[in-house]
């Protein structure tokens, strides 16, 4: 959620998934003036369209890339697709805080960073997506944003 400052003034559609966790992205998205599209947990062909038709409408995205149930890190295809379809090219970001509680047992090991907390942003590359994808292509394009999300993930690390 810290990236939100930085996409002021465009048309953004934040994707979320439908569970508690998703409603509070929604609202805090919803709050701070942006779109917000919640699709199932389960993924199914509707929830890739739903999610091609939102992003196709709005000017940027953001998507967690391991999806809602995981695993951590294990970044899906399917956003690749989407992008592909929509147009859109991506822009990897990962967050690291000094001080924080990590909620080890949960899959994603989700962070909340402490109050007065060193907090950097970290911003890779842009990854250029091709109109029409062949399997190769899709499969190659998934292990590089998994790899470079890892390697921001060390360095906003490395950074507080």
């Amino acid at each position: 959620m810290q990236i939100f400052p930085l996409l002021e003034g465009y048309e953004v559609c934040v994707i979320t998934n439908r569970s508690e966790r998703g409603n509070v992205i929604a609202e805090v998205s919803l709050n701070l003036g942006y779109q917000s599209t919640q699709i199932p947990d389960q993924p199914r062909r509707g929830s890739l369209d739903l999610m091609k038709k939102e992003l196709i409408a709005a000017q940027a995205g953001g998507v967690a890339v391991d999806g809602p149930l995981g695993p951590r890190h294990r970044v899906k295809s399917g956003v690749i697709r989407i992008a592909s379809a929509a147009g859109f090219d991506l822009l990897p970001i990962s967050v690291g805080s000094r001080r924080k509680i990590v909620f080890q047992k949960r899959w994603d090991r989700m962070e909340i960073p402490l109050l007065f907390t060193k907090v950097c942003l970290v911003i890779g590359e842009t990854i250029k997506i091709p109109p029409e994808l062949r399997s190769a292509q899709l499969r190659d394009l998934t292990d590089n944003l998994a790899e470079t999300i890892l390697k921001l993930d060390k360095k906003a690390e490395n950074m507080v």
